[in-house]
């Protein structure tokens, strides 16, 4: 396997401009991916062998106590062979991969959309999707202060590696434009999942947040194997609880909010109860 190849490499290895070394290399499985990365002078058989006598390991479970074993093993590697990487440098690279496979395993697909993470470089469209007023009625949100800010929350949305789930840019494939969002959140101090989505006016009324949501639920009651997942909508938006009703949601109760009311529904994972 030429690990230089494989796109998590090869982009990280860019971004860090450092220069391959094949001799330095092996390959952390996880699932159904390999997870190769600069710095290991064992081979693939041998390491996996060894090192990785459990049915099947996760990114999550990797950062346990493999993570100091190879931080240790690679610290005296790098010095005895003289390789000219530093640890920080090496490390950078081995966390751009599992983010990178991390992101890959959340990407969704239906016959017009494609439903992608957020990228630092989506700040201006996020920008301009919470620049107009009714798009942001009834969200209870506010404004980013300006693009860079709007960069700054894409770059910390940390959803994706802490919960395995988040929001996530909605493209149309025959175009690749940018619509909106659409995607679950977690709430850790509700332990709650919820769903939302928010397109530009002008794709309203086209079905693409319910065709967008339609996948996502399904990706989290399924994949995900989420026991609940709700939605809240203000009760004055009655598209967005038309959209609610046509995922399959069930009206749960009204709440009140800064002020504000609010519906709350609800779907339970038919596997799970």
């Amino acid at each position: 396997m030429n690990g230089k190849n494989t796109l998590a490499i090869k982009d990280t290895l860019e971004r860090y401009k450092l220069k391959y070394i094949p001799e330095a290399h092996s390959y952390f499985r996880t699932k159904n991916y390999i997870l190769d990365f600069t710095g290991i002078g064992v081979n693939e058989t041998k390491f996996e062998l060894d090192l990785l006598n459990e049915v099947e390991i996760n990114p999550d479970q990797i950062s346990e106590y493999k993570v100091q074993y190879h931080r240790n093993f690679l610290s005296h590697w790098i010095e005895e062979n003289k390789i000219p990487y530093s640890l920080d440098e090496l490390w950078k690279i081995r966390e751009g991969c599992i983010r990178a496979i991390t992101l890959a395993r959340l990407e969704l697909d239906t016959e017009r959309l494609h439903l992608r993470p957020f990228r630092k470089e989506d700040g201006a469209v996020m920008y301009a999707l919470n620049d107009d007023i009714d798009v942001l009625r009834y969200t209870g949100d506010t404004q980013f202060e300006d693009i860079p800010a709007t960069e700054e929350f894409l770059v910390n949305y940390d959803q994706y590696e802490r919960f395995g789930v988040g929001r996530m840019i909605v493209t149309l494939k025959e175009t690749g434009e940018i619509l909106g969002w659409c995607g679950l959140k977690y709430h850790p101090e509700l332990n709650e999942f919820d769903i939302g989505y928010r397109f530009f006016k002008k794709y309203w009324g086209m079905g693409f947040a319910t065709e967008s949501a339609q996948v996502v639920l399904a990706d989290g009651l399924t994949r995900l194997n989420i026991r609940q997942i709700v939605g809240r909508a203000r009760i004055e938006n009655t598209a967005s609880i038309h959209v609610l009703e046509k995922l399959g949601l069930k009206y749960v109760k009204n709440f009140e909010e800064d002020g504000e009311s609010w519906a709350l529904y609800a779907i339970d994972n038919p596997e799970l109860s």
